[in-house]
């Protein structure tokens, strides 16, 4: 009668005990393989129903974690396409701009190659008559200069002082 009543006894605390463990450790193990979707139903008021609310508790808010990060995810790789789009936009802008630059240097340089032919040419242009009446008042001094009188002479050297000043001035105006 006793070992049959021990055996009764340990058959009743196996089920009360050991089956509701059993079931928690097959939905924790569930649960670390990913299936957030399970519970473990055991209707209980003891601490075995406690923890099997806990349980379910746990899972759910762990599936509600992962629904978050899927969403924030997929949000992340949205706004990921629409920076690569941002981007793509950016480099195309600036490939223009760039080219627009390139476009304006040539066309600067061009300018500026026109405006030092013209400088040139304005240089010798206003030099010309210049270095000529410069030319004539040394030859009037080489040739003549002794037999100048002196206020001539004078005069012919004021002559080539103005026109090295002048053609100075000149320089100057074009620099």
């Amino acid at each position: 009668v006793v070992v049959l009543s021990a055996i009764f006894i340990f058959n009743f605390l196996a089920r009360i005990l050991v089956r509701p463990l059993e079931e928690l450790t097959r939905g924790t193990d569930r649960l670390a393989g990913g299936d957030l979707s399970y519970r473990v139903q055991l209707a209980r008021d003891d601490e075995l129903g406690a923890l099997a609310a806990s349980f379910n508790h746990m899972a759910q808010s762990l599936k509600g974690s992962r629904d978050d990060l899927t969403r924030i995810n997929q949000e992340l790789a949205r706004a990921n396409d629409e920076l690569k789009n941002w981007g793509a936009r950016l480099e195309r802008e600036v490939a223009a701009r760039t080219q627009e630059l390139r476009e304006a240097n040539a066309k600067l340089e061009r300018l500026m190659g026109e405006k030092e032919d013209f400088l040139r040419a304005v240089s010798h242009d206003l030099n010309a008559p210049l270095r000529n009446i410069a030319g004539m008042a040394d030859l009037i001094l080489r040739r003549s200069g002794s037999a100048l009188e002196a206020s001539v002479a004078d005069r012919v050297q004021r002559i080539q002082a103005n026109v090295q000043r002048e053609m100075e001035m000149i320089d100057a105006l074009l620099d």
